[in-house]
């Protein structure tokens, strides 16, 4: 019979002792400590750099656009409440307004607001005077802006598809020939005017007010935005570029411009190389009687879209350079 083996003694655990006195025993070396220190927090400012990069990314648009969303009567301009553009569920996106010639002429005019306010009482003055001139006047409000739908916000790329609904609008529902259609744009509208008139070469004529220019400078310019790669970040830059190749005839104006003014640098650059035919117009200061009388004479001559009753002689005082 086997003699049970006795149980072994468990030896005791390995004790480990150190001598906090003596430098050859200390636990961690400071200065990886200081590096990792470091390392996390040029990472974690890192992160926090990207985060704020693309955030300025997604909100670039406010930068540049300006919408509010008043319940305004609009501007007051005798006319008729029009919607279009509808959605998958068939409910029109876009509101606007058709202000009808007091006389048939065949003219008609599309026009493309700045990125400012909505559409009101500001643009009564201008939408008169072409109302006065016998030309029928359609506005509207881009989506994202008054009475149009609120949502989604405004971009370059989607108030560019707003113009485009607004020129089916007028040449599909009101039956309205290309030909007797000007393009009126304002600010950042005029981008969007001149890139109707690059896809729709039949337009009669193209008319840009203060056409804005250089929005990634003017951006660059902001104390704010100097921290961010803004030309990698900017989306909506609403350039220029299509009036070089588009030969729409086209009367270019520049309006109470202030002295050394970037953005009136660009503008008048970019109004240097338009493609011909083009009218250019510089006026210090607005004035509604040169304006108008410049605008009857570029009709008249370029476009044609003018009755007859309506022609005034251009005074001698308005600069303008051909």
């Amino acid at each position: 019979m086997a003699t049970p083996r006795k149980a072994q003694p468990r030896r005791p655990a390995a004790t480990v002792t150190y001598n906090h006195s003596d430098p050859s025993h200390v636990l961690v070396d400071p200065r990886w400590l200081g590096k990792i220190l470091g390392y996390t927090v040029l990472v974690a400012f890192f992160c926090a750099y990207l985060l704020m990069c693309a955030l300025f990314r997604v909100g670039s648009w406010q930068w540049v656009l300006h919408p509010t969303h008043n319940a305004s009567p609009g501007t007051g301009l005798p006319g008729e409440l029009v919607h279009f553009a509808p959605d998958a569920s068939g409910t029109p996106q876009i509101t606007g307004e058709w202000i009808p010639a007091k006389a048939a002429t065949g003219g008609t005019v599309l026009y493309l607001r700045p990125g400012d306010g909505q559409l009101n009482f500001a643009d009564a003055p201008l939408l008169t005077q072409l109302h006065n001139d016998g030309l029928n006047v359609l506005a509207f409000d881009y989506r994202g802006y008054g009475r149009s739908a609120a949502k989604p916000h405004p971009t370059e790329e989607r108030m560019q598809q707003d113009a485009e609904a607004a020129w089916a609008y007028a040449t599909g529902l009101r039956g309205i020939p290309a030909n007797q259609i000007l393009l009126y744009g304002a600010g950042v509208g005029s981008t969007l005017a001149t890139n109707l008139a690059a896809t729709h070469p039949q337009a009669a004529a193209l008319v840009l007010r203060n056409a804005t220019a250089d929005v990634l400078g003017t951006i660059r310019r902001e104390k704010r935005a100097r921290m961010f790669p803004v030309a990698l970040l900017l989306k909506d830059r609403f350039d220029l570029h299509a009036l070089q190749q588009v030969t729409t005839p086209k009367l270019l104006w520049d309006i109470g411009s202030q002295p050394n003014d970037p953005e009136q640098a660009a503008r008048i650059a970019a109004y240097r190389v338009a493609a011909d035919p083009k009218m250019t117009v510089t006026l210090p200061n607005p004035n509604p009687a040169e304006e108008a009388a410049s605008l009857r004479r570029f009709l008249d001559d370029r476009a044609g879209l003018l009755p007859p009753s309506s022609l005034t002689t251009t005074p001698s005082s308005v600069p303008q350079t051909k």
